[in-house]
């Protein structure tokens, strides 16, 4: 996972950073007043983004998550020590959608994101469960060690929450980020060159273990 450093190299990653974390960040505000537990979690139709900006700015995608987390937390009001756990869980998010995806080959597709075959809907849906219980384990396993939340509880709205996000506005997000990113070449495997990232030894068991470690332990 050289690449999460390595892309601090490249100008254009640290700007797609810095939009992830604005955009992340203006659409979590305005909701913070919508909490559904009191200073833990609140409605969060702002999930949508993790996924769809992992997967097109890859690193940049997941810093930007993790940034724009914690600033929508300190303006909003509800900044705690679980925000530790809150960047730390949004990382992940928007993190593991991008492994996942680009293990998949989808990654190098040129054309645009289309959602016309069976097997493009189950990539998508795929890469958003895993995504959003990969941040529901984590954020929920940290406020259960701080002790501010039971992780059952606190784990099923994450989850929940975050997916009907997802799943309901992600394809619409993707289609309209897709394209433009695509034209202006800033999808993160067009700026980073191939020897900035680590190919890992094996896609398959990278893929099973994330599998195992998020869904698996939140279950």
């Amino acid at each position: 996972m050289k690449e999460i450093f390595t892309m601090w190299k490249h100008p254009k990653m640290i700007v797609l950073t810095i939009v992830s974390a604005a955009l992340y960040m203006l659409v979590l505000i305005p909701f913070k007043g919508f909490q559904l537990i009191p200073g833990i979690a609140e409605l969060r139709p702002a999930a949508v983004f993790p996924p769809v900006l992992g997967i097109l700015f890859g690193p940049a995608g997941a810093w930007g998550c993790a940034i724009g987390n914690t600033l929508g937390d300190y303006f909003g009001n509800t900044l705690t020590q679980g925000s530790y756990f809150g960047a730390l869980g949004n990382f992940c998010f928007a993190m593991a959608a991008y492994v996942f995806w680009s293990k998949t080959g989808a990654d190098r597709q040129e054309q645009g994101f289309s959602l016309a075959k069976a097997k493009d809907w189950g990539r998508y849906i795929s890469t958003c469960v895993l995504a959003c219980a990969s941040v529901a384990f984590i954020i929920a396993w940290g406020l259960e060690f701080l002790g501010m939340s039971p992780f059952a509880s606190i784990g099923s709205i994450i989850l929940i929450n975050n997916l009907a996000a997802a799943l309901i506005l992600g394809p619409f997000l993707f289609k309209l980020f897709y394209s433009r990113a695509a034209a202006w070449n800033l999808l993160w495997f067009r700026v980073m060159p191939p020897q900035d990232k680590s190919p890992g030894l094996s896609p398959v068991w990278a893929n099973r273990l994330m599998w195992l470690g998020s869904v698996g332990g939140l279950v």
